[in-house]
């Protein structure tokens, strides 16, 4: 990605490894930013999805609510739950 082409996306604000562990705001960055890179949405219509950041293997993080907030939070954390999400599949047919 240029510059020029830079977009912007969803971000975890800070990709330091002693970060990893820690609740941390969705922001906003350029689509270069180190935390807008890996994300993935994972799960099922039954149970829910998922949004969630990091390597594949690696340390994760989760979507989380906090009122009005979406953060991020370690997947695997006991102190906070994953917020599941309702997804409606479309194909280009069915908007256009």
């Amino acid at each position: 990605v240029t510059n020029e082409d830079d977009g912007m996306c969803l971000s975890k604000k800070s990709c330091k490894d002693a970060d990893q562990d820690k609740l941390q705001p969705i922001v906003m960055a350029k689509c270069s930013h180190c935390g807008a890179k890996e994300w993935n949405i994972l799960g099922d219509a039954e149970s829910g999805y998922v949004l969630t950041e990091g390597k594949e293997g690696g340390k994760n993080l989760c979507m989380i609510r906090e009122g009005a907030l979406a953060k991020m939070a370690p997947c695997d954390s006991e102190d906070f739950q994953y917020t599941p999400l309702q997804l409606q599949f479309a194909k280009a047919s069915d908007i256009t």
